[in-house]
């Protein structure tokens, strides 16, 4: 009889730890003044509530899937949102690892200020979790992901507004062998009826560094380049929407400002067998970056990068013997100008 008691009341123990609710205050008045503690004593299940306040801490959910919420999560109003915040301080406020359970939550927040290689304001890496209702602004990765930086994880990401987030690879979100669902979340259109991107838009850079296997044309809508570098960092990666931020039209003139100056290129024969020669004179000493794509916009080649002195100026370029015939582009940067040509092997 005493044995079977025993069991019971640690079965109805764990029920009543189950759905825990663990409430964070800075004033002493909850259970913790700081979030990680509670995250440390939570089971799965739990739910983690934080009142209004700037919590400065490099927080870390792990094997867990709990619920972590601001007031908005209790009461809907969205001004719990601006004033629940998870701040970085060189490092970044939140990491998500092992948590396949899609059941994980994170709700309600702003974070900001979060500083990583990847994912600058969160980093989720093999788990599942539903990202809603935040803000993510100010947030920096040297690498992918200024504001979320997804890593073999299928994040459900909803109501989100990404702000002044800046990455090598998708400011506000980045995705490695990841399918993260984006709904609802503020693109920064330049308008409500023109789906162009605004420079500070997450949706630049957010997508693959080719279109491979994305039944995708190598044009976006208006004719420009699928694969372009919109936030100039030297990583060229496919925008998320119709259009792709700064791109341009293959068979722009070959006059272009360098500065108050111009520059003119030319590229013989084409189309061209093995050999192909590119002249062009420049009228000030700029940097010259000349690299060569295949039709999915991959580089292939870089031929030239160095600055470079006024004149006349030629190069030869051969191709590798290993790549197909078909349709490849040149691209000419000078500066901050860029001229972009296509050409065509035939062998």
């Amino acid at each position: 009889m005493h044995q079977k008691t025993e069991i019971l009341f640690w079965l109805s123990l764990g029920f009543i730890l189950q759905n825990m609710a663990i409430h964070i205050r800075h004033d002493g008045t909850g259970d913790f003044t700081e979030i990680q503690p509670g995250i440390n004593i939570a089971i799965p299940g739990d739910t983690i509530l934080v009142y209004p306040g700037t919590y400065t801490e490099e927080l870390k959910i792990i094997e867990k899937p709990l619920v972590l919420g601001s007031l908005f999560l209790t009461t809907n109003d969205p001004a719990y949102i601006q004033t629940t915040i998870l701040q970085g301080d060189n490092f970044r406020p939140l990491k998500i690892e092992y948590i396949p359970d899609t059941s994980l939550t994170v709700t309600g927040f702003t974070i900001e200020n979060g500083v990583a290689n990847d994912g600058g304001g969160m980093f989720v890496r093999n788990s599942n979790p539903r990202i809603l209702n935040c803000r993510f602004r100010n947030n920096t990765a040297s690498n992918d992901g200024g504001g979320i930086h997804n890593l073999n994880s299928d994040a459900s990401i909803r109501n989100c507004v990404f702000s002044q987030n800046n990455a090598q690879g998708g400011r506000g979100i980045s995705n490695n062998n990841s399918n993260a669902e984006i709904l609802n979340c503020d693109p920064e259109f330049v308008s409500d009826v023109d789906f162009q991107l605004q420079s500070q838009s997450p949706c630049i850079d957010a997508g693959k560094p080719d279109t491979s296997g994305l039944f995708l044309p190598e044009f976006d809508l208006l004719g420009n380049l699928r694969l372009w570098d919109g936030d100039g960092n030297g990583i060229e990666r496919i925008d998320m929407g119709a259009y792709e931020f700064g791109s341009v039209p293959v068979g722009i003139e070959n006059i272009m400002l360098v500065g108050s100056k111009h520059f003119t290129i030319k590229q013989y024969p084409n189309p061209f067998s093995i050999l192909t020669t590119f002249e062009y004179e420049l009228t000030v000493e700029t940097q010259i970056k000349l690299s060569i794509h295949n039709f999915n916009g991959t580089s292939i080649e870089t031929i030239l990068n160095e600055k470079q002195q006024p004149g006349q100026h030629k190069i030869n370029w051969k191709i590798r013997q290993q790549q197909p015939d078909g349709i490849y582009f040149y691209k000419f940067k000078t500066g901050d100008k860029t001229t972009i040509k296509k050409m065509l092997l035939i062998r």
